[in-house]
């Protein structure tokens, strides 16, 4: 009976190897549970124990828990966990506590073997660009455009790597801290192109010990803008060049027509002020003259007029003598003036 008992034991072993050989890995997400079967013989001596840096540690002999298998939050044989006959049950399993390499051991063999692993697949969504769609953009060639990568539930250590039409743009390792759960963003900046195909393809692929590899990738439709002349930096800066002498040669002109303007008002000004001037000369001079000329005129004049009554007044007075009393019987008006045709001559040579 023991023999048959044996057999079947090394079949159900051999099954179970080689099931292990095909999934050597117990994936699991964060703090949850997980069995791991073991058949052996209960007559032999039976125990489970967890791989760790300096060898193996118990953490069950027969049914015996050691006092390592308390913090791990492992139990045997469980109701819950009863596929064959020495199984261990690993609750809560957490990166860096419960998780890692397990042995089954009958006698001096390990006949189970498992590698509990946390693991878990996070969602990666894409934003950015001008469009709705997070799969087709579209955005004119030759302009700068940032994308977005959002990653959500995903456990460190990871790593980010930014992929332009299957080349490596940028790449980024997280490490610490390890075993948490963590929400991240990252974000790349390109350039449009339009390549040979017309547009070009981003994606963000994130991969690490304790998450599935996941990647998202974004279509960028590049639209071509319409032909405009080329402009070279040299162009431009002759240009600028030019502009800048045509602007200082029109200020420098203006300036010039400014001062020419001043400088005629200036001369007429002075001009002006020289012509009045020479106009009150003359008249001051013409009537200095004026007078002069009426002052010797008048003096000549009474001169001639002098001479005349004295080559003149003896006869007048000799012809014009008045009666005396004794020649005539009429009075002599002793008021009769013997120049009054000077006087009426003096006044129509100078009159008032």
């Amino acid at each position: 009976m023991d023999f048959v008992w044996n057999i079947y034991i090394l079949v159900l072993n051999a099954l179970l190897a080689s099931s292990q050989s095909a999934h050597p890995e117990k994936l699991v997400e964060p703090n949850e549970g997980t069995c791991l079967t073991c058949w052996v013989n209960m007559t032999s001596t039976r125990k489970w124990t967890k791989e760790i840096s300096s060898g193996e540690e118990d953490l069950f002999v027969m049914e015996m828990r050691r006092p390592s298998a308390e913090h791990r939050l492992l139990t045997i044989n469980n109701v819950t966990c009863n596929s064959g006959n020495y199984d261990l049950e690993v609750r809560q399993v957490m990166v860096g506590v419960n998780d890692g390499g397990y042995s089954c051991w009958e006698d001096s063999n390990i006949v189970a073997s498992y590698n509990v692993i946390v693991r878990v697949s996070p969602v990666i969504t894409m934003t950015g660009g001008n469009s709705a769609s997070n799969v087709v953009w579209s955005a004119a060639e030759g302009s700068v455009e940032q994308i977005r990568c959002q990653i959500s539930q995903a456990i460190l250590p990871m790593t980010i790597v930014w992929l332009q039409d299957n080349v490596v743009r940028n790449r980024e390792d997280m490490e610490r801290p390890t075993g948490v759960l963590v929400n991240v963003s990252r974000e790349l900046s390109f350039t449009v192109t339009s390549g040979v195909s017309g547009f070009q393809i981003i994606s963000c692929y994130v991969y690490g010990a304790h998450i599935v590899n996941v990647t998202a990738s974004v279509t960028v439709i590049a639209q071509r803008r319409q032909q405009q002349p080329t402009v070279t930096t040299e162009n431009v800066t002759v240009k600028e060049s030019t502009l800048v002498a045509m602007q200082f040669a029109i200020e420098i002109a203006v300036v010039g027509l400014v001062l020419i303007s001043l400088f005629f008002v200036a001369v007429g000004a002075c001009i002006w002020a020289y012509r009045r001037l020479a106009r009150r000369r003359n008249q001051s001079t013409i009537t200095q003259s004026y007078e002069v000329d009426v002052f010797s005129t008048r003096t000549r004049d009474e001169d001639s007029i002098r001479a005349e009554d004295a080559t003149h007044a003896p006869r007048k007075r000799k012809d014009t003598l008045p009666a005396t009393p004794e020649h005539t019987d009429s009075p002599v008006d002793t008021n009769e003036s013997f120049y009054t045709p000077i006087t009426e001559y003096e006044t129509q040579i100078f009159p008032e």
